[in-house]
């Protein structure tokens, strides 16, 4: 399981941490990079791109 969705599913996989020291900005530009993608990919497959 990756290191992002293992908190949303596990409450208490960060342990004693807090997210905030787990994730930082680099984590959190990757992510919307990669919804992105796949929010582009899915317009496209439903002919919704423009």
């Amino acid at each position: 399981m990756s290191r992002e969705s293992s908190p949303t599913r596990y409450p208490d996989a960060l342990g004693d941490m807090a997210p905030m020291d787990v994730f930082g900005p680099e984590d959190a530009d990757t992510a919307l990079q990669a919804a992105s993608q796949v929010l582009a990919w899915v317009e496209a497959e439903l002919g919704l791109a423009s």
